[in-house]
């Protein structure tokens, strides 16, 4: 966990705002029983961005499980993580950079199956487009007429069951059906069940069943659960096809620094699960669900930019198999929002520390602040499944 300055689990059982004096030294990093802070051993990651830049151009992906960058499948660098244990979760990557960024107009994709921290001994800014997402929690696709269950991430929000499918051979045609979707990943919140297919002479198929929600008072770091793949439909006189994939999971990274971490005007992070897929008229798979952006910052904490872990909707759209909204977990000395932080209606927001916000804040959430004049101050607010009392909806606009 985080700078365990703060609480969560009794800011989440006491349903009231709460502000704890810190015992951990600001700028280190709590997962499970461990505090680390960078060694700067990695060097700078986004000066590695600019000299790769005239070879290879501004799009790069890296694995953080083995800490290669790549450019179009081709790894041009390679970043040696270290791997610390994490109480009752995965294994965490740890990157120890001396600063951390990623200017404009570069785009980086990290991916991976297990959680990373991304520690930076100096300041840390997003200015181009960083999107995460949980190679653990990637969507199911469908085996025969059935559906497949999309990924759990590791410990985390359980993927949602694809809908099942099937098929009456009726003289000299297929019956048409129209088979359920597949469900939504889970991580804050259950994951959306899949919408049933069309009521036919073959019966009705039912849709995939939600992910389920992972418990946040065990403080793990993990990506959001896979959506579930739809199950197949028929089609008459054209037999049985493939069906839609459920989406990945958004991913489950942690920042760290004692300076200042900065989203510039145009930057964006992205945590969202992604959308599941439909191939033509067959079943549509799950929404993955959003994954978790943990910052951990010992100096101010700026955003002018965007930062999401929404969930993914089901494949063509529709209200049914949407993933869960992720975890934002801000934790600095102070707080400035002129930008948009968004979980959407699954999701949790939480904020520890002085905010003044002009921006956009959306999403269910929790909220611990020390406000300050003109500050805007977010109530604390139950989230789905965490507390049994009423709950309503963070909007500070």
């Amino acid at each position: 966990m985080p700078c365990q300055r703060n609480s969560l689990s009794r800011l989440v059982a006491s349903a009231a705002i709460l502000i704890i004096a810190s015992s951990v030294p600001a700028g280190a990093v709590s997962i499970g029983s461990l505090l680390y802070t960078s060694d700067s051993s990695l060097g700078s990651f986004g000066e590695r961005l600019t000299i790769l830049q005239g070879a290879y151009g501004n799009v790069f992906t890296f694995n953080t499980d083995n800490g290669t960058l790549q450019w179009a499948n081709n790894v041009v660098f390679t970043f040696t993580p270290a791997v610390v244990s994490q109480t009752n979760g995965p294994a965490v990557r740890v990157y120890n950079f001396s600063a951390f960024d990623v200017p404009a107009p570069f785009a980086v994709t990290m991916f991976g199956n297990s959680p990373a921290a991304i520690l930076s001994a100096g300041d840390m800014s997003v200015g181009g487009n960083l999107t995460l997402w949980n190679g653990g929690g990637a969507g199911g696709s469908n085996d025969a007429n059935q559906g497949l269950p999309g990924s759990p991430s590791p410990l985390g929000g359980a993927g949602g069951q694809g809908g099942g499918g099937f098929c009456e051979f009726v003289v000299d045609h297929w019956v048409i059906v129209t088979s359920g979707a597949g469900g939504g990943g889970g991580l804050v919140s259950p994951g959306g069940a899949g919408a049933n297919g069309g009521a036919t002479s073959c019966g009705q198929l039912s849709g995939g069943a939600g992910g389920s929600s992972l418990d946040l008072s065990e403080h793990v770091l993990t990506g959001g659960g896979g959506g579930g793949g739809g199950g197949v439909q028929c089609a008459y006189f054209g037999g049985c096809g493939g069906a839609g994939a459920g989406g990945a999971g958004g991913g489950a990274v942690v920042f760290e620094t004692s300076g200042n971490f900065t989203v510039t005007s145009g930057g964006v992070i992205n945590a969202n699960g992604r959308a599941g897929q439909v191939i033509d008229t067959t079943g549509v798979g799950g929404g993955g669900a959003g994954g978790m952006l943990w910052f951990s910052v010992g100096g101010d904490w700026t955003n002018f930019g965007t930062i999401t872990a929404i969930g993914g909707g089901p494949g063509g759209g529709g209200a049914t198999g949407t993933g869960s909204g992720g975890f934002i977990y801000v934790d600095p000395a102070s707080i400035v929002n002129h930008g948009d932080i968004l979980t959407g209606d699954t999701g949790l927001i939480l904020l520890e520390g002085p905010l003044f916000n002009d921006g956009h804040i959306d999403g269910y959430g929790v909220s611990s602040t020390t406000p300050e004049p003109a500050s805007i101050v977010m109530l604390l607010l139950p989230v789905v499944g965490l507390l049994s009392t009423r709950r309503k909806r963070v909007r500070l606009t």
